[in-house]
């Protein structure tokens, strides 16, 4: 067993990022450096992990999201997911999920409403192993609801933003921002032995290290972790078995279609022949097999 989780497994993503009185400063760590100088974002100072806690797609290995709450001047509410499988309509589904971050609040507040009652904005991030279609191909795209012709923004309480794993490709002494050393951790973490040394002063940094440490798990945590190990192991078995009967199968309908090919060229031949030897259309049929239709054409 490796010394670090892969933060790309339900369980291991949970445990970094979903788990109350452990994971609040490291998403709190996570957004804060995701959104730096982006418009309209107040810095998070804490994280509430939502009560009622969903996950909304349970198909297993797929998604996994966490409402939480964070402490700003204002408010804010995050759904945080990780997709591994590529879907072509993702796009379409997530600005679902993000626009119900807003309508769920009608349900969860009915009797907090009146004067005094405000809907918090909606942010929702998702992190991808695939690009999405529809998306830019870069590592993040922040979007929000602005006017076409003047980039007036209309509404600043809700927006979604894209990470696409594919699109990064740097070394640690590559990345510039903390950021992306976030990302480089986060896609190499399962490998390391050690986290970089220049981690070690880091509060967030350290922090992930001790949380995502194989030997920390709890007992539960641990078999929920090899669980999700041995389903990804048959999954992308399954994966790999589809590709390789895809690959046979077209290879023996290629070979189909090449005899097929070759005889129909063996009739134009033999047709051709009749045809020379002065054969009406009935004879040249017989010897070929070929339409008289097609025979009419080679003359």
């Amino acid at each position: 067993m490796r010394k670090y989780i892969d933060p790309f497994t339900d369980t291991g993503f949970k445990i970094i990022f979903g788990k109350e009185n452990q994971s609040e400063i490291l998403l709190a760590g996570f957004l804060n450096t995701l959104f730096e100088n982006q418009p309209y974002f107040e810095k998070i100072i804490g994280v509430n992990y939502l009560n009622s806690e969903r996950v909304r797609d349970k198909e297993r290995g797929k998604t996994i999201i966490h409402d939480v709450i964070c402490q700003t001047q204002s408010g804010h509410r995050f759904i945080l997911e990780m997709q591994k499988g590529k879907k072509d309509d993702f796009m379409h589904r997530s600005t679902y999920y993000t626009c119900k971050g807003i309508t769920d609040q009608i349900n969860i507040a009915k009797d907090q409403k009146g004067p005094k009652f405000k809907y918090l904005p909606v942010t929702s991030v998702y992190v991808c192993q695939f690009n999405v279609k529809g998306v830019e191909k870069k590592l993040v795209s922040h979007f929000m609801y602005k006017d076409v012709d003047t980039n007036h923004i209309l509404n600043n309480g809700i927006r979604t933003t894209y990470i696409q794993l594919p699109e990064f490709d740097k070394e640690w002494e590559e990345c510039k921002t903390k950021f992306e050393q976030w990302i480089y951790i986060l896609q190499h973490m399962n490998e390391f032995s050690e986290f970089p040394v220049a981690t070690r002063k880091d509060e967030v940094f350290s922090r992930l290290e001790r949380v995502a440490s194989y030997s920390a798990l709890s007992e539960e945590d641990r078999i929920a972790y090899e669980a999700d190990l041995k389903w990804a192991s048959e999954y992308e078995e399954e994966i790999a078995t589809a590709k390789r009967e895809a690959a046979q199968e077209a290879r023996t309908e290629g070979r189909a279609e090449g005899r097929a090919e070759g005889e129909k060229q063996k009739a134009v031949e033999v047709a051709k022949t009749a045809i020379s030897m002065g054969l009406d259309d009935q004879a040249v049929q017989q010897l070929s097999g070929l339409p008289i239709e097609e025979i009419q054409k080679l003359k």
